[in-house]
């Protein structure tokens, strides 16, 4: 589920983490947003690409989550669309396998 990386030069290396990483840096956000706990070494990953990469960033671990949740937008995008042509099919979450719908 790649996706193009543009922005700025600084982010490209971030951005391509972010979306290879992506459940695992939504799983730590979410749980930065919903309990203040910062677990984990992809958030803290993503931040430190951003400031080694554009130097004077201010709040490099607010841009890390805001390109964890453009990226987890850009994904749902992406799965509705993939439902929308596929009406026949369902994710099986037992099996964690795309099935027939069975009506």
């Amino acid at each position: 589920m790649s996706r193009p990386v543009s922005g700025p030069h600084g982010l490209v290396r971030a951005r391509a983490y972010v979306d290879e990483h992506l459940a695992d840096c939504a799983a730590e956000a979410d749980a930065w947003l919903r309990r203040g706990d910062l677990e984990g070494v992809h958030l803290k990953a993503v931040a430190r690409m951003i400031t080694e990469d554009l130097p004077g960033t201010h709040d490099a671990l607010q841009v890390a989550e805001r390109l964890v949740e453009l990226a987890a937008l850009s994904a749902m995008r992406e799965l509705s669309a993939w439902r929308a042509a596929h009406t026949d099919e369902v994710f099986n979450r037992d099996s964690g396998s795309i099935q027939a719908r069975a009506d």
